[in-house]
């Protein structure tokens, strides 16, 4: 049995983004299956970054005059993150609070340049160790729960 609130829910209009997200997911998992291997969408996701990467490059150097080209390479990470996180389990609108919550974090930060990039003084409480991340050399996989000592590749059982 339904509550208002859930039927209210239910019946809001969605926008554009919480459309094109489902759409993702519903083509990824017909595609490719549900369950996909995270090791993979995140080299997967490195590779498109560096396409688009060189896009960008060359569209600010005026080796293509079409930016057009630079936003299809922006699509197909936008397409791979969105795929990324929905294999996660994560929604749409939770994806979309965190953005929201990090971005008023970042507008109170302050700001510097630091090794060609800009960069936040870190606040008092954030000063920390940053986890390791460990790929394993034999068949790239990048064990997620880093933490948890893997010290053998999940995927292969190649020593880390």
């Amino acid at each position: 049995m339904s509550t208002d609130i859930e039927k209210k829910i239910r019946e809001r209009p969605r926008d554009m983004g919480e459309l094109l997200y489902a759409d993702i997911q519903q083509w990824a998992i017909e595609t490719f299956g549900s369950n996909r291997d995270v090791g993979m969408l995140l080299r997967h996701l490195v590779e498109e970054l560096d396409e688009f990467t060189i896009a960008v490059d060359n569209y600010k150097k005026g080796l293509v005059k079409d930016r057009g080209v630079m936003l299809k390479e922006y699509a197909d990470v936008q397409i791979l993150l969105w795929n990324l996180l929905g294999n996660l389990g994560v929604c749409y609108g939770s994806a979309m609070d965190s953005v929201a919550v990090k971005q008023g974090i970042n507008r109170k930060r302050t700001w510097v340049e630091m090794d060609g990039k800009m960069k936040h003084v870190p606040d008092e409480v954030e000063i920390h160790e940053k986890p390791k991340v460990y790929m394993c050399v034999v068949c790239g996989e990048v064990p997620v729960d880093v933490a948890g000592g893997y010290d053998t590749c999940p995927e292969c059982a190649s020593k880390i």
